[in-house]
């Protein structure tokens, strides 16, 4: 197990220039700096068992599933049950996570050299460090149904 060490009465500088760098390197030790409220991973989920290898469609396709009605009813479901100061917060951090979605293509090879499709989908964590909203928004945008036209 890695050994943890908390450091307390930083200033901002001192803060920021850890921070900056993420780890810290020598001959005897190596530390990882990491804030104490982290954000939320950019990645989400891998689409496969598509045919194309086209990203732009597999953007689109996938927005296009965000944008419907059951996701803003699964948004405006998380809204209502927010407390009623975060209220506001939570539908501007879900309709920024919704909107900052990205696509990326993996080149990954079955046998025989041959391409098969894989995608990875991100949005932007840093949005949030509310970890059971991100959770749940991963879990329903994952299991609902993506399909290409054809």
């Amino acid at each position: 197990m890695p050994i943890t060490y908390l450091a307390y009465h930083l200033t901002q500088v001192e803060y920021n220039t850890l921070l900056s760098c993420h780890i810290w390197s020598s001959e005897a030790i190596t530390l990882r700096v990491i804030p104490t409220d982290p954000p939320c991973p950019d990645f989400l989920f891998t689409l496969q068992g598509f045919t194309t290898l086209d990203q732009s469609h597999i953007h689109a396709m996938v927005s296009k599933v965000w944008s419907d009605g059951e996701t803003k009813n699964f948004i405006t479901h998380k809204v209502n049950a927010a407390c009623t100061e975060n209220k506001k917060l939570t539908k501007e951090t879900l309709i920024y996570l919704i909107k900052s979605l990205k696509v990326t293509h993996l080149k990954i090879k079955n046998r025989g050299s041959t391409l098969t499709p894989h995608f990875n989908i991100y949005t932007d964590g840093k949005a949030t460090t509310d970890e059971e909203l991100w959770a749940n928004l991963r879990t329903f945008l994952a299991t609902q149904k993506y399909t290409l036209p054809l």
